[in-house]
């Protein structure tokens, strides 16, 4: 079993798109052939009639207004005829998709990009009450969020997540606790963040607090901790947000048994003509999809994968636990390909058209979805549809089912994809530009340490390092 934790609106698109993954594997009769088990990321609640019921076993952070029309509580409107309603600010309106999911109708014609601006347009399981938290303090609409009392204070740095995980910090424990009790076999803890913006200091404290609580501080290795860190582009960032991002990664990275900094690229073939990088529902997709790698592998009946396997496989015995080179490929064969050549005459008005064709096809079929390009590999593994390699490192799962959902927006091409996740030196040159960073800043609130935090970086550099750099002895610490 895993408890997921999702913080930030990003985060949530991802994990929704995940979980309505799950929910398209559930039987709907006793009939229905079963390739999953689904308790690995549902929670599960008997009926008196026999039925279940599945919920997202999950801890699900936003902040005010993130959740649009779908209120933590659902009310029947015909229980309350008689009662005064007093509403203290304007509602969001449901979604039709999910007024029409009420009915029993799932029709996927009433998504768009232009009128799915939340999670919750689209989210097909009901979660509990109690895991769905709001940041009271702080309202969604802007890139960052900002502070409902003071509209020019933002949620962009470390230590503001820092100082607001303190109001939620014994929920956030005592819930994680009644998921934790149901767990008979806990595999470990996935936890999807935006780490650019003040959820990177709010999650790597909720983390912190978790390890010590239920996990010994990190003593217990029995369990996973893995971290899905969203590189979410907000704009140029100033000095204090940078100096954030950075102590966010670093923390992340210790507090994680596998840290996933996940930063696609958006140039490939992949990529279908009618994807919205401005879209997060657009964006969340791909995320979701390369995730749902190993989701499945997690969660089929026969042979799974379990989290423990998979993180021996790249770690190796190793401290190195930054998975900084992912991505999306196209298999062979679910791509068209042509030798012909030849010569025409092209009337001039299609000439734009034809070169920009031809711009489209240059570009690779593959999506990088990492910090980091190949160089001195430590690890590889990876995810297939179909059987190809047979090395221990190579798993095969039809993760691009999810495509198929009626969910899933047409942001990718291709039906036949395999996904990697490389332990590389790569790495390197993100931390070596973040070190050189902090070296620049004498202080900042939220570096805390900033020697101590240079220090970290400078282990790190070492960690990941292949061969001998002369650049490095300056910075001997």
């Amino acid at each position: 079993m895993i408890i997921t934790l999702s913080l930030s609106s990003a985060a949530n698109h991802v994990t929704a798109q995940l979980f309505n993954a799950q929910e398209a594997h559930l039987p709907y009769t006793k009939s229905a052939p079963r390739f999953h088990d689904y308790s690995v990321f549902l929670s599960t609640t008997k009926n008196k009639n026999g039925s279940t019921n599945y919920a997202p076993r999950a801890l699900v952070y936003d902040l005010n207004g993130g959740f649009g029309g779908a209120p933590k509580y659902e009310v029947d409107p015909s229980t309350i005829a008689n009662v005064e309603v007093i509403s203290t600010a304007p509602r969001v309106p449901k979604h039709a998709f999910q007024t029409n999911l009420d009915s029993g109708i799932d029709d996927p014609k009433l998504l768009s990009v232009s009128n799915t601006r939340y999670w919750t347009d689209y989210n097909k399981l009901l979660y509990k009450p109690s895991s769905l938290v709001s940041l009271q303090n702080w309202e969604s609409g802007t890139p960052y969020g900002t502070n409902r009392n003071f509209s020019r204070l933002k949620f962009d740095t470390h230590s503001v997540g820092w100082e607001e995980y303190k109001r939620y910090q014994e929920t956030s424990t005592d819930e994680f606790r009644k998921y934790l009790e149901e767990c008979d076999l806990l595999q470990g803890v996935t936890v999807f963040s935006d780490y650019h913006s003040g959820w990177g200091g709010f999650s790597s404290h909720l983390l912190l607090d978790l390890k010590d609580e239920f996990f010994n501080n990190g003593a217990n290795n029995k369990h996973s901790i893995w971290v899905y860190g969203l590189a979410r582009d907000h704009g140029r960032m100033d000095v204090n947000q940078k100096c954030s991002s950075i102590a966010s990664f670093v923390e992340l990275a210790q507090q994680s048994s596998l840290f996933f900094p996940i930063c696609p690229s958006y140039e490939s073939q992949i990529l279908a003509p009618d994807f919205d990088r401005t879209s997060e529902w657009h964006q969340s997709s791909l995320t979701a999809l390369l995730v749902n790698s190993l989701w499945e592998l997690q969660s089929r009946k026969e042979n799974p994968v379990h989290m423990a396997e998979f993180e021996d496989q790249l770690t190796r015995g190793s401290n190195r636990n930054i998975v900084g080179e992912m991505s999306l490929k196209a298999e062979q064969g679910s791509r068209e390909k042509t030798n012909e050549f030849g010569v025409v005459d092209v009337p001039q008005d299609q000439i734009w058209g034809l070169m920009n064709s031809v711009s489209i096809a240059n570009k690779p079929g593959c999506l990088n979805m990492g910090l980091s390009c190949s160089s001195h590999e430590f690890s590889r593994a990876k995810v297939q549809e179909k059987t190809g390699e047979t090395s221990k490192n190579a798993y095969t799962a039809s993760f691009s089912d999810i495509t198929t959902g009626s969910t899933f927006p047409p942001t990718v091409n291709g039906s036949s994809l395999s996904t990697e996740f490389a332990i590389t030196s790569g790495i390197v040159a993100t931390l070596k530009e973040h070190r050189k960073f902090l070296l620049r800043i004498k202080h900042n609130e939220n570096l805390g340490d900033r020697e101590e935090l240079v220090e970290d970086v400078s282990s790190m550099i070492e960690e990941y390092q292949h061969g001998y750099d002369e650049s490095d002895e300056e910075f001997d610490i």
